[in-house]
This record gives structure tokens, sequence and C-alpha cells, in this order.
């Protein structure tokens, strides 16, 4: 919770609020620069410094990072206090001079010319995406769930607009965000540009209303400069040494993925390599192994799995297989209950189109509630192949489902937000009209559509609260749900089962990591009720 809402106020006010004071600043003339103003900027730049220090302790201090992704996570020293204030320093001395110099840049472009400076970021943005796809493979991010195209894009931009405005953190260096191959170099081409945009910034048209000389920002933007290069030096030469080659080198997260795939026995629920693996397809699918590894895998333990379920075997993992891994590899077992239930399903009215139910609903593979028993002598007749198109074809019409279903929803918004417009353009032009008439028929346009919206505001505020309840309560038998945890609750003879509510909510804690864990899980703490 600290890490989110810290994270929420770099990015909406420390930011902003720096850029902003900065542009200000060198537009002053000397006796208007007051003092306030250049402490305002200082504790500014404090404050980004500080929260960046406090999200990379927090993650790379973290026992559980430093067992999943030992070759990434820990160089930061346990062993000696000394050294780790050194590489707190180090970290805060980059990220002010880094921002500082970045931000300089940044403001006096901006001031020459918005639209130059906006084409300058945007190129940057392309530059980054084209480099970190080239690196990683893919462009997409690499948690499940913020994989998708359009989620994926938004997470490039993020990460791009963190860089740009001058918060580079260590911890980027995790392969899938901008990875050792991307972290320095990219780092060192933003810094050597730097000057490139000042002068540029300076050549437009615009500048004429920034009062610093050209040599005052250039020894300022230099002095930034060696700062960050200093604490770079700082953070390099306390670190474990063990972790330096954490920082370069060329490693992509499928690579990292097929290493850990053969060599990790360590993992949040259960231990051994089977919950190693069973953990690391918690990753988007665009990161797994080689599917004939996974296939492999999963074919040969599916069975003995379900006869007798291990601790990490819970209706979220045979969901997550089901509804993620391409239909190439999954057991023959959960390919013919799919079968079954999709023709099955087809047979009564459901075919293509209609939404279906996700599989793994329950451990011993209840994936319907259609009867299709009469379909298994069919189903068993068919070959991998067979069964591989069916769910292909399976997944298409689900596909489909969705889009059209999307489709329909935003022409619905489409439309009603098209009313709300011409409804408050038609109350102002009886308004322009300046007659009594008018008036009336304005106020009384404008009270009906106030009425309509409050009618709308009151629905879905209890149709919030309603779900909200249900999420909420379902008390002892039922299942209580926040954010994104499920905990699922168990009556016993003796009260609830304590160690079913710590094991899936750690299960999914476990799920997420470093900035994705601060912006698609919530935290929970179980604690008996």
């Amino acid at each position: 919770a600290l890490a989110t809402t810290r994270s929420l106020e770099l990015i909406l006010d420390a930011l902003p609020q720096t850029f902003h004071q900065l542009s200000v600043l060198v537009q002053l003339e000397y006796g208007e620069r007051e003092p306030l103003l250049w402490f305002s900027l200082l504790f500014s730049c404090l404050s980004i410094g500080y929260v960046g220090v406090v999200l990379e302790f927090d993650m790379e201090t973290d026992l559980n990072y430093r067992k999943l992704f030992a070759r990434v996570h820990g160089y930061i020293p346990n062993n000696s206090w000394r050294r780790k204030v050194a590489v707190a320093a180090g970290i805060m001395c980059w990220i002010i001079g880094f921002l500082a110099a970045r931000m300089m840049a940044m403001a006096v472009l901006g001031i020459g010319d918005a639209g130059m400076f906006g084409i300058w970021v945007g190129a940057e943005l392309v530059l980054f995406m084209l480099a970190r796809a080239a690196v990683e493979g893919s462009f997409r991010f690499y948690q499940a769930g913020l994989d998708s195209v359009p989620a994926s894009l938004f997470t490039n931009v993020l990460m791009c607009l963190f860089a740009t405005q001058g918060v580079f953190l260590p911890f980027g260096r995790f392969p899938g965000l901008y990875g050792p191959s991307l972290l320095v170099p990219w780092a060192a081409c933003l810094l050597a540009l730097n000057p490139a945009m000042l002068l540029f910034g300076l050549s437009l048209e615009g500048s004429s209303q920034i009062e610093f000389t050209e040599v005052r920002l250039l020894w300022t933007m230099g002095g930034a400069t060696a700062v960050a290069l200093a604490g770079a030096a700082m953070m390099a030469a306390a670190m474990n040494p063990s972790h330096r080659q954490s920082f370069f080198g060329r490693l992509c997260l499928k690579q990292y993925v097929a290493e850990l795939w053969e060599t990790r026995t360590y993992a949040p629920v259960g231990s051994g390599i089977d919950a190693s693996r069973a953990h690391l397809l918690k990753f988007s699918r665009h990161y797994w192994p080689p599917k004939h590894q996974v296939r492999d895998w999963l074919e040969s333990n599916w069975d003995a799995w379900d006869a007798a379920p291990p601790q990490w075997f819970t209706p979220r993992f045979i969901k997550r297989i089901t509804t993620a891994a391409p239909p190439e590899v999954l057991p023959l077992a959960v390919l013919r209950e799919l079968a079954q239930k999709y023709l099955s399903k087809s047979q009564v009215g459901g075919h293509r189109g209609q939404p279906e139910t996700d599989a793994g609903g329950h451990q011993q593979s209840s994936m319907g509630s259609f009867d299709s028993r009469r379909w298994a002598p069919q189903v068993e007749e068919m070959s991998r192949k067979e069964l591989v198109r069916t769910e292909t074809e399976r997944r298409a019409s689900k596909a489909f489902a969705r889009a059209k279903q999307l489709w329909i929803w935003i022409a619905a918004l489409a439309f009603s937000y098209a009313d709300l417009v011409s409804t408050v353009v038609v109350g102002l032009q009886y308004l322009d009209m300046g007659t009594a008439q008018g008036t009336r028929a304005a106020h009384m346009t404008f009270v009906m559509l106030g009425v309509s919206l409050g009618m709308q505001a009151l629905r879905g505020g209890a149709c919030f609260s309603s779900r909200r309840a249900c999420d909420l309560g379902g008390g002892v038998g039922g299942q209580t749900t926040v954010g994104h945890v499920s905990c699922h609750v168990q009556q016993a003879s003796s009260g609830l089962k304590h160690a079913d509510l710590y094991t899936d909510c750690n299960e999914v804690h476990a799920g997420c990591h470093g900035f994705a864990a601060t912006s698609c899980c919530t935290v929970l703490s179980c604690s008996p009720a």
C-alpha cells in the first residue's frame, strides 16, 4: 500500500510539479527568483529521490524476490550498514542528478516550441518500444493480465515516460522491464542527448522567454550529470560484487524464464521443480519456455496431479492453464474435457458466439453444467490434432462473442454521450435566445438532464454497494474477495482452516512482481476471522 501511494504521488504530483516549477524558474528575471522557489524545487527533487530509494529497497531486499530471481535481485548488501547507506546515497544522487539534467533539457525545449517537444518525446517513445521489442522479442508486458495489446502499449508508454522524465530506477534491469540489455545503454543515451535537446530548444523562437544564459544552463546541466554519474559510481562500488553483472549483458525475459524452468526449485507455494514451474507460468504466455517443454511437463504429470493435487495445483492454476496456454500444449485429459463441453453446448444452442464459462471451477475438472457424457466416446476417438483444432475453434468463438459484446457497449456509450452533449448544446441555445420562454425551456432541459444523471448515479452506487456486500460477505463457508485476492473460507468442526486462507493469499501475491505487484495486485494479509 505504501509503495502504491508513493508511486501515485510521484506520477501525479512530484514529477509534474518539478517540471512546471523548473519551466517557470528559467523564465524569471534574476530579481524575481525568490529563495522559496529554489527550496521548493530542491525538495521536489529530494522527494522524488527518496521515493525512488524506498521503492528500490522494498523490492531489492525482499527475501522472496531474492530466492525467486537470485540472478537479478540481491545487489543491496545485508552484512554492512555502511555499504547499505552508500548504496542508498548512490541511488539518491543518481536519481536527483539524472532528474535535474533531464528536466532542464525538457523544460527548455518545451518553452522553445511545444510542438517540437512533443515530436522529440514521441520519437524517444517509438525508439524505446522498438529497442525493447528487439531485446525481448516482443513489445508485450510480462505480467499476465497486462499483456494484451492496449495494456502493453500503455505500460510501454509509462516505462518510457518514467525514463524520459528522469526516474530511472536500477530495479528496471529486471528482464521484461528495461532489462540489463537496455537499462544502462538507454540511460547513457538520454544523458548524452540532454545537451543536444537543450541547445536545440535554445535555437527555437520561444526560447527568447528564457532568462538564463546558454553557458549557465550548460554548466548547470553538466553539474547535474556529474552528480548522477557520481551516484552511479558510488552505488556500483558499494553493491554486492556478485550482482554487478546484473546491470550489464544480454538477458531477455524469455531466456531467463527458460533458464529458471530447468534450474530453480524454490516457489512461494509448495517446493520442488514442479512448484517452481507452476509459478513461472504466471508470467505472460508470450514469455513461457518453448511449447514442447511445457506440453511434455503438463502431459506427463497432469493425471497424477489431478488424482493427488499438490499444494500449488489449485483451481486458479487450472484456470490459468486452460485459458492461457496455447491449445497445442494442453494435456489430452484437458483437451478432451473441453471438447466435450464445447460439443455439448453447441448441441443445445450455445454454438458460436455465445460466451462460455472458463474451465477450472473445481480441482477435479468440473468444467461445465451440461451433460457431456454422451460425447465421451466420440471425443475419445479424436486425435490430438483434432482436439487442438476443436479447442482453437472454441476460443475463436469465445473471442468473437466478447468482441461483439464490446462493440455493442461502445456503440451504446457513443450514442449515450452524443445524446448528452446534444442536450447540453440545446439548453445553451435556449439560454442564448434571451427570452423568458427560452430561459424556462433551458431550465427545464437542465433539470430533466440533472434528474436523469442523478438517477443513473444512484443506480450505479446501489449496484456497486450490493456487489461489494456480496463480495465481502459470504461468511463461513463462503468466499471473501478483496481486489484480485480471493480467500476461500471453509468450515470445520473446530472453526476456520487458517492454512487455506494463508495459502491462497500468498499464492496470489507471489504471482505479482515488482511494479506490477503495486499496480495489479492487492496485497491482503489474511488472518483468522
